[in-house]
């Protein structure tokens, strides 16, 4: 009994555990904590301008004032991830030990471009506001290193509705976009990133080809911009790491606001993903949760099964006492003219013995079977006929009715009567 209630906890503690795998998961992410700050702001410029010419060298500045000491200290060297608008990867700018760098933007005027920062270990030190490249006015014809282009990783971005993002895109707050990595050949892990401007990044890290699904809950300002961008786990010494981004978005337009709460950034939902999560864990909570089921149900029936077997001493036949009796001599008529003959022939020695059993049945209670009841009927002619039944307990009474047979008168050939014959009964004698 003590198995079978254990094996019952445990056969539910598997189904409230595939049922938690069959509810669809989320994987709740939070802005990433800032260990230090950054800025590429000029020293004469309150508040700053956001505007770069072209090929104009930007001064980076690290700080990481007394807010930041409960946070872990920061590790170089230290990375620049630039989302950039019209260019559909990210680039990775090195910027070496700190705590300053100097750095050449490389692009066209009319680009928008922005650009957040990491150390070895990915502390980050959040996102700038967005820059437009404007063409140099000190130099009509400026030169500046080319950027090189990394390998592109193969993405399909949708919106709610199901349709392709755009690169200058409008999305409803509170709505779906929906990220896929498509390149069989990338590295795993994959980071999904969401760079808003002047806000910690966003980011999520998942081992699987299952799509991210990030709801947009971005505060106000309305419009506020924001890159998408989707990383493979590859090498930037080697030039093997593919990347994907789209921006810059923006979270607005007509959809409701109800996920949005004033004066914080609420954490991101990014549902259907996360390590080892998805669609993947999906179909096994499924397979599980029928398979827990199956073996519940299997373990139930056999205790329900085991609870109604009869036991042993049911089981094994008991030997019944049976009584044997002799044959009885015909009685004899004065008159015989009405002598009864016997219809068939003689009854065989009734035996309703049960056979012996071998079977061990020194177990169990003793049941005490009833004798056999022997009705005696006397036909006419004072014939006795003997006839033992089968106990009440097996349910079934037999009894034998032998009707007589009368003699003519003339002394020619009987005639027979049936059974339950409705001849008539011989006169009385006087």
């Amino acid at each position: 009994m003590l198995f079978t209630e254990r094996r019952t906890r445990l056969s539910v503690l598997f189904l409230v555990w595939s049922q938690l795998l069959l509810t669809p998961l989320a994987a709740i992410i939070k802005p990433l904590e800032l260990g230090f700050t950054w800025d590429y702001n000029k020293q004469d410029e309150s508040p700053p301008v956001t505007v770069t010419q072209q090929c104009e060298t930007i001064h980076i500045k690290m700080d990481r004032g007394p807010q930041f000491a409960s946070r872990p200290n920061p590790v170089s060297p230290y990375m620049l991830h630039v989302y950039a608008s019209g260019y559909t990867v990210p680039f990775r700018i090195p910027l070496g030990n700190g705590p300053s760098f100097d750095w050449v933007v490389p692009f066209a005027p009319g680009t928008i471009y922005q650009g957040c920062m990491f150390d070895k270990n990915g502390l980050s030190g959040g996102c700038q506001d967005k820059y437009t490249v404007i063409r140099n006015f000190t130099n009509p014809n400026p030169t500046c290193q080319n950027v090189t282009l990394p390998p592109e990783l193969g993405v399909e971005a949708l919106d709610q509705k199901g349709d392709p993002l755009s690169n200058h895109g409008f999305i409803d707050q509170c709505s779906d976009v929906t990220v896929r990595p498509l390149s069989t050949n990338g590295t795993r892990p994959y980071t999904f990133f969401v760079a808003p401007s002047l806000r910690p990044p966003f980011q999520l890290v998942s081992d699987t080809l299952d799509p991210f699904t990030w709801t947009v809950d971005l505060l106000q300002p309305w419009a506020l911009p924001f890159w998408i961008s989707l990383v493979d786990g590859g090498k930037d010494s080697d030039n093997s790491r593919l990347m994907w981004a789209i921006g810059p978005q923006h979270g607005g337009g007509p959809g409701t606001n109800g996920c949005l709460a004033p004066d914080r950034i609420l954490p991101q939902k990014v549902r259907a993903t996360a390590v080892g999560a998805g669609v993947g864990a999906l179909f096994g909570g499924l397979l599980f949760g029928i398979l827990g089921a199956f073996l519940f149900w299997r373990f139930r029936l056999r205790d329900l099964e085991s609870k109604n077997l009869p036991k042993k001493s049911e089981l094994t036949p008991s030997p019944l006492p049976w009584t044997q009796f002799p044959p009885l001599p015909p009685a004899e008529n004065p008159n015989p003219k009405w002598r009864t003959q016997p219809r068939f022939a003689p009854l065989s020695q009734i035996d309703n013995s049960a056979p012996q059993s071998n079977t061990d049945v020194d177990s169990g209670p003793i049941i005490e079977v009833p004798r056999n009841r022997t009705f005696v009927r006397h036909q006419d002619g004072g014939l006795i006929v003997a006839n033992q039944s089968s106990p009440p307990s097996l349910g079934r009474t037999e009894i034998v009715d032998l009707p007589p047979e009368y003699m003519e008168r003339g002394g020619g050939s009987s005639s027979t009567s049936g059974r339950n014959s409705t001849s008539p009964r011989p006169p009385s004698k006087s």
